[in-house]
């Protein structure tokens, strides 16, 4: 997506006419409370999570806690741990596939590495009950609560012979989780975000100000699957994890559940994330934002200081936009390209089941990517009513709410299910929308989406022809 971008950047005109959305004033009970009363999904597991940004330092700390409920017929004596930031230290998978670009960035500064470390991870007695919602019986010997267990984690390494790469943790427990039971786990640790590259990671914005593209960012379980479940066969005797390694070329995959996620920023920072904001405190210097999600399989936040807020409304979805400064007058483009993906989704594939929405305009990078309930788009400054790359970038990653969002495939052994769909889906919308050219409507000069996408298929050599592949396996010219 990000090349349309770039063609944008070279099409200066006229600016966009200003927006009529709602600018929003900080205040603690901006969004309503309309959590579901009842599961919309399994809700195999659910995050606790209180962290604080250090935006000298680029780290974000704190503690997690997890609560993992086993779905399978056997018991289950490991964890396995997504530690995705790792990915952003010399020598890994990431770094030597990359090497060190992704979509046409590069980090430049010194302070470029990221990653994230552990000071302990241990067994708790407590399962994580949100809302009321139990994950399962928690029935672990009650000898076991506190137990340390990173002691004998170990990083390993299932797609390749790297032991560099330390994107993947694996934790025997002391005691094997029975089927049906659960385990809790709290983890103490710091994230260190990179510059950004890769979606994640800290910027300079062009004014000058921090931006914080938070994603990616905290201990992660991978997925347990159990017999019938994808390619596990049905009559298999236990379950498997599915733990892929962060590739240059693959995205992620995970199991749906619930976030409760506390976020302790500067004051002056303005703030979004997945979910709804729940509550709001006003801690001097600084302010936590503590929001709630469910049914998703992450979360992702953004924060920095000088965005701009916008709201705005589709049915009941409440629709919030950070913005960059220089970008203020396309704000109300941003909305009606999502009121469109929104409207047309929900006609032809199904009613969108969250109550919230969030764009984010962000810096490099971190645009033209999804995340639970939030997307990145981007722009560029002066971009012309008659290019549309904001546009199609809105509607493209609006698009991976359903695939591979409420879908829930495996981006990273099922692309064809993630990208292919979601960008089949995305040409239709963009082209009912706005018809013939509907990314270029320049009079005698039209371009339309599925244009690009044939100039795209030319790009990422045909003649392999396969469906069914590692996202890391597919090739470029």
């Amino acid at each position: 997506m990000l090349r349309f971008l770039a063609l944008a950047g070279l099409l200066l005109a006229t600016p966009s006419p200003q927006n009529d959305s709602t600018r929003r004033v900080f205040s603690p009970d901006t969004q309503a409370d309309t959590r579901p009363d009842a599961p919309l999904s399994e809700r195999r597991v659910s995050y606790d999570i209180d962290v604080t940004l250090d935006p000298e330092a680029k780290t974000v700390s704190g503690v997690e806690r997890i609560t993992w409920r086993n779905t399978g017929p056997q018991p289950v004596g490991e964890l396995q741990f997504h530690m995705y930031l790792n990915a952003f230290k010399p020598g890994s998978t990431f770094m030597r596939e990359s090497g060190g670009r992704h979509r046409g960035f590069e980090a430049s500064s010194e302070d470029r590495w990221g990653g994230v470390e552990l000071s302990s991870l241990r067994i708790v007695d407590a399962p994580l009950v949100p809302d009321g919602d139990l994950l399962g019986t928690p029935a672990l010997d009650p000898i076991t609560a506190g137990t340390e267990l990173l002691d004998e984690a170990r990083f390993i390494q299932p797609d390749d012979s790297n032991l560099s790469d330390e994107t993947v943790l694996s934790v025997p427990l002391p005691e094997a989780v029975a089927p049906g039971e659960t385990v809790t786990i709290e983890i103490d640790f710091v994230s260190t975000l990179p510059e950004i590259v890769a979606r994640t990671g800290w910027a300079t914005s062009s004014s000058g100000e921090p931006f914080f593209m938070v994603a990616q960012w905290f201990p992660k379980l991978g997925v347990y699957e159990i017999p019938g479940q994808r390619y596990v066969p049905a009559d298999a005797e236990t379950g498997r994890w599915s733990t892929h390694q962060f590739h240059a070329n693959s995205e992620f995959y995970a199991d749906f559940g619930t976030y409760r996620v506390r976020m302790t920023v500067p004051a002056d920072y303005e703030l979004g994330a997945t979910g709804q904001q729940v509550s709001a405190e006003d801690l001097g210097e600084q302010r936590a934002e503590t929001y709630w999600a469910a049914d998703v399989h992450d979360f992702a936040w953004t924060t920095g200081a000088n965005l701009l807020v916008f709201e705005d409304q589709w049915e009941d979805v409440q629709l919030r936009l950070l913005m960059q400064p220089e970008h203020e007058a396309q704000a109300q483009r941003h909305f009606d390209a999502a009121k469109i993906a929104l409207d047309r989704f929900d006609a032809w594939y199904g009613e969108y089941p969250y109550p919230t929405l969030t764009l984010v305009d962000g810096v490099g990078g971190s645009n033209g990517m999804e995340y639970p309930t939030l997307i990145t788009c981007g722009t560029v400054y002066m971009l012309p009513e008659w290019a549309r790359p904001l546009e199609l970038v809105t509607i493209h990653e609006f698009g991976h709410q359903y695939w591979y969002g409420l879908v829930a495939s495996n981006e990273a052994e099922e692309a064809w299910l993630d990208e292919g769909i979601n960008s089949y889906s995305e040409v239709k919308v963009m082209e009912e929308a706005y018809g013939r050219g509907s990314v270029i409507d320049f009079p005698g000069f039209k371009i339309s989406d599925s244009d690009f996408q044939r100039l795209s298929y030319t790009e990422q050599n045909p003649t392999r022809g396969a469906i069914y592949a590692r996202s890391w396996d597919y090739t470029t010219r």
